[in-house]
């Protein structure tokens, strides 16, 4: 693991941890409008 964190700080300089940090809000972010859509899509179909 630490070997591919400092191959990703060598090419673009950024932290590994920070990269890993910014992809799990990210994943979280897109979880989180998927639920959001899903909810909404759901009620939109009960109202009808």
């Amino acid at each position: 693991m630490t070997k591919i964190a400092e191959i990703v700080y060598n090419l673009t300089g950024v932290n590994g941890v920070l990269l890993f940090a910014y992809g799990f809000l990210a994943s979280v972010l897109v979880v989180f409008t998927f639920t959001l859509l899903v909810i909404i899509y759901n009620l939109a179909l009960r109202s009808n």
